[in-house]
């Protein structure tokens, strides 16, 4: 078998990185929509008396909770991600032209091109659904 070449494993990188911020810009989108109805539940669940008042408001809470979690996971993920995938265009740039500097390497991105990969396609592999992950 032969093994993928450079501009193809950028570019199974560069798709993988464009479906992650779209998904990354749903979930944000949905998790607005969720807060402003998290705020209207509260302030109808404020001004009602009603027996369970306090287990909806607990469950409310912890739900939230539970929501900015994961949506600042999702978007460390997605931090991350962009900085792998600046790390793999300086290293294929480097590789190029060897006179290059890097230029995102001030800022502490991972030079270590395998450990970039491996944690790219690890996150893939955890957050997309079995679908997406086709080798082209």
């Amino acid at each position: 078998m032969q093994s993928p070449t450079a501009p193809q494993i950028l570019e199974y990188t560069w798709e993988g990185f464009v479906f992650e911020l779209i998904l990354t810009c749903v979930e944000v989108f949905l998790y607005a929509i969720y807060l402003i109805l998290f705020v209207f539940a509260l302030h109808t669940l404020s001004r009602r008396q009603f027996s369970g008042k306090t287990i909806f408001l607990v469950a409310s809470w912890c739900m939230t909770v539970l929501g900015t979690a994961q949506i600042v996971l999702r978007l460390v993920l997605t931090v991350k991600e962009v900085d792998l995938l600046k790390g793999r265009i300086v290293q294929d740039t480097a590789a190029s032209a060897p006179s290059a500097t890097p230029v995102f390497g001030l800022f502490g991105i991972s030079s270590s091109w395998q450990e970039g990969h491996d944690l790219i396609f690890a996150i893939n592999k955890l957050s997309r659904p079995k679908h997406a992950c086709r080798a082209e």
